[in-house]
């Protein structure tokens, strides 16, 4: 909107055709400006061994067998929702994280500063999470899907599961630049990129796939897979972005109070 992208030729991007509508349902799509996709999902990842119950919620995360043990992301556009989730779940609300962050946006930083002590590690990458559940310096938290698949693989101890209420995905677009020379070759990308081949090869590789027959095929490949990522066309309807305009309307408080006062405990 501000120049900096060109308009795609969407009649050019055959392969959007396989997409789930719910991960287009936005102004880049609709106006022309990309493709917009899902990632990673938002992820509760725990260790068996140090937890005596099964998570199926992000209120979990609120349990007192819990308290002390959480590793938590320390950027806030995860976490905060993570925090969000675990308020409205706490509340008898579970589903309705996504409206509590843009109605209530200050009671989900409150609620934060709250119960930020129940945060043992605040994990700056998926690696040191995955590290730090196997070493057991942490129970229970937040994950990257892709990286949580990985470490699932290699340590039996450690379990996941995304709770269908408040799923929150990470959205990347494909764009073409402003000034780009070859944009009927970088439309041609894009349609490529979409397409089932490249599909398969990322959600192959532990990502997510808005595309129904690529993540049918890989769902029944892969029972971890199918474990974390939506795979039918009732599921892929359902696919949510965490909720970056909430977090435009009020960015730089929010840094400011996300670093002073949850990641470090104010005086």
């Amino acid at each position: 909107r501000e120049g900096l992208f060109q308009k795609v030729d969407m009649s050019r991007i055959a392969s959007k055709d396989t997409l789930s509508p719910s991960v287009l349902n936005n102004w880049v799509y609709t106006e022309g400006y990309g493709i917009t996709f899902p990632e990673s999902v938002m992820t509760l990842a725990y260790n068996k061994d140090l937890i005596n119950f099964t998570p199926t919620s992000w209120g979990d995360l609120l349990n007192d067998e819990a308290a002390g043990k959480l590793g938590l992301y320390n950027s806030f556009y995860m976490s905060l929702y993570t925090f969000a989730a675990m308020k409205v779940a706490q509340e008898g609300k579970s589903g309705t994280a996504a409206a509590e962050m843009d109605q209530n946006l200050a009671g989900v930083v409150e609620f934060a500063k709250q119960n930020r002590d129940r945060v043992k590690y605040w994990w700056p990458t998926s690696t040191d999470m995955a590290l730090n559940l196997t070493q057991k310096n942490c129970a229970i938290g937040n994950m990257h899907s892709p990286d949580m698949l990985i470490a699932m693989r290699q340590s039996p101890e450690l379990a996941a599961v995304v709770p269908n209420e408040d799923r929150a995905f990470v959205q990347l677009m494909w764009v073409i630049p402003e000034g780009t020379k070859q944009k009927e070759l970088a439309e041609e990308a894009i349609n490529y990129l979409m397409g089932e081949e490249m599909q398969t090869a990322f959600a192959q590789t532990g990502s997510m796939t808005s595309s129904l027959p690529v993540a049918q095929k890989v769902a029944g490949q892969d029972a971890f897979w199918k474990q974390i990522y939506p795979s039918t066309e009732a599921q892929l309807e359902k696919i949510n972005y965490y909720p970056y305009d909430a977090y435009f309307k009020d960015w730089d408080n929010i840094v400011a109070t996300w670093d002073k006062e949850i990641l470090r405990k104010s005086a």
